[in-house]
């Protein structure tokens, strides 16, 4: 084993000295109860516009009760049902041979945070000032973050590729049979969505609040359908699922290739699904591509491929509701609470600042520049949008000769390129991601999958690829600009009120057809559409900002400041 593994496995179980490990671990295994043996479950309803709404309206929900002394922020979360109305933008022919509804589609979520569109916390309903506009993204960057371990089990709260790909239950969204939505009219659908308190970014270092003495929280909320993904699921895939399910082996020949999109893709723009399916027979037998046929007993039939684009038409909140975890607390450690937070307790925290160059890609790359205030700020993360609609959604740009201009001081000190070795352990060691943690798989694709041929001794080298293994779109440059594996820190770039250059530059990897970001659309023919091109890329500025929680004030937030003692 190596010294890594053996310094992780035992992080909580040190066991080699043997007096220490028998006075600080064996003899402490049950700790004092500062409870009063009463631990019990909340549940309350937004209020102020009740459900039913439609979304993007604003909303409170109680995030603690008055019934408990302490609420468990960590244990807590906000339950949603909601009704999502989805059309495609044609018909699509043929889908009354899918009888068994083998073709289906995945409408949902990557994290069920990024449902939100603004949030705001009001403690004793006094408004903390800590409005985020930008929640939809926030929510995004920080989740896309998480281990693997734990997003691939959390039902209605996360969607891991290699589950919705799987046709597994256990993500964030819900699967359609294409037959149902083949009539192009708009069809509504019933979701369940699951939100900790701790997959907010603002609440990531929230444990046990001590609401009976700093306030009660409430959470001013405004929903939002940008974050709506979409992906076709393999027919294959679902008749193995059904055939287990139900018992009943189908006597239906499935083909080997499909060639539909095989990522996600934002709810509002084009995939490649299957959208015709066409009867075969002796007079069109030569047209016949034997990797999309489907035998039947009723004969063989062909699926035809084509760009189709999902919107999310409407969506109506029927149900908002926060499941608050709470305990009493016995009478004097309540007091003893009490005389602790007389001096204010510094909670961690971070938001984050969305930007726009000025300047889009050309077919040369990017040379752009902009002019900030940086406060607090930890990470610039480069994001790039294709279509102006992607809010959570982003492809790798191919890009070498890559650096980031902060002041004028290059970040890093050499260029990159945004795939190969060097970049991937480059972002893994910015992401906190390089140690126990163990990244997503959508996560290392983003950075380790090339959208062209890395074959440097094939002739089709620097050809775009037709199609992807995995899902990769959770690409973004994130330049670090504090030091990694310190905790929490303050230790991020701050030049106060003074703004400084911000320089962007890059050049792509294959030019004209071959370039994957400029030139990023495809036309059903397969011929690249050269009309279309990315607007500007987006910085992300992820910034430290903090609470404090003490019994005169409350919880208050500071935001784009460092406390005076952690300078």
């Amino acid at each position: 084993m190596t010294f890594a593994n053996a310094a992780t496995k035992g992080l909580n179980n040190r066991e080699g000295d043997l007096y220490q490990f028998f006075q600080e671990k064996v003899a402490n295994l049950v700790q004092v109860n500062g409870g009063d043996h009463y631990f019990n479950w909340k549940t309350f309803e937004c209020f102020d516009s009740n459900c039913p709404h439609p979304v993007r309206t604003k909303s409170y929900l109680r995030l603690t009760s008055e019934n408990f002394p302490i609420t468990q922020m960590e244990k807590s979360f906000i339950s949603i049902r909601i009704k999502l109305l989805v059309k495609l933008d044609k018909a699509l022919t043929g889908f009354e041979n899918d009888r068994k509804k083998l073709i289906r589609v995945f409408i949902g979520l990557k994290n069920s945070a990024e449902f939100f569109g603004k949030l705001d916390t009001i403690c004793n309903n006094v408004m903390c000032k800590n409005t985020q506009d930008e929640a939809v993204r926030e929510q995004f960057a920080y989740n896309c973050l998480k281990p693997r371990a734990e997003k691939a089990t959390a039902k209605y709260s996360h969607s891991t590729w290699d589950n919705v790909s799987s046709f597994s239950e256990s993500v964030c969204g819900i699967y359609v049979p294409l037959s149902e939505l083949a009539d192009g009219f708009e069809h509504s659908y019933n979701m369940e969505l699951v939100i900790p308190y701790t997959d907010l970014l603002k609440y990531q270092a929230f444990m046990l609040y001590p609401n009976s003495i700093c306030g009660e929280l409430k959470e001013l909320v405004e929903t939002s359908t940008d974050a709506f993904i979409w992906a076709p699921i393999s027919p294959s895939v679902v008749k193995n699922a059904l055939e287990i399910w139900n018992g009943d082996v189908m006597s239906i020949k499935l083909p080997d290739y499909y060639g539909i999109t095989n990522k996600f893709t934002q709810c509002g723009n084009p995939a490649s699904i299957i959208s015709s399916i066409t009867k075969q027979n002796e007079e069109n037998d030569e047209e016949i591509d034997p990797r999309l046929l489907m035998v039947q007993d009723d004969g063989t039939y062909k699926y035809n491929i084509s760009n189709v684009t999902l919107s999310v038409t409407n969506c109506i909140v029927e149900q908002m509701r926060t499941n608050i975890a709470g305990f009493a607390v016995k009478p004097h450690v309540l007091d003893q609470l009490r005389q602790l937070l007389q001096t204010p307790i510094i909670i961690p925290s971070q938001t984050l600042d969305r930007r726009h160059f000025p300047n889009a890609a050309g077919p040369n790359g990017i040379d752009t520049t902009t002019d900030i205030a940086l406060n607090s700020c930890t990470n610039i993360t480069v994001v790039f949008p294709k279509n102006s609609n992607d809010a959570t959604c982003f492809d790798n740009i191919m890009y070498e000769n890559v650096q980031l201009f902060v002041n004028k001081h290059a970040i890093p000190d050499t260029e990159l390129q945004t795939v190969g070795a060097r970049f991937y352990q480059l972002q893994l060691v910015a992401n906190e991601l390089d140690g126990p943690l163990e990244a997503t798989k959508e996560f290392e694709n983003s950075f380790t999958d090339a959208l062209n041929n890395m074959d440097e001794g094939s002739p089709d080298y620097g050809k775009r690829r037709s199609n992807c293994r995995d899902d990769g779109t959770s690409f973004g440059i994130n330049f670090q600009l504090e030091r990694a594996n310190a905790g929490y820190v303050f230790d991020g770039v701050d030049y106060g009120s003074v703004t400084v250059p911000i320089t962007f530059r890059g050049k792509p990897m294959f030019k004209g057809n071959n370039d994957t970001y400029y030139n990023f659309s495809v036309k059903d023919d397969g011929t690249v559409d050269t009309t279309r091109h990315p607007p500007p890329a987006e910085l992300w500025l992820c910034i430290d900002c903090y609470f404090t929680m003490d019994a005169k004030n409350g919880l208050v937030y500071h935001g784009y400041k460092i406390p005076p003692e952690y300078y």
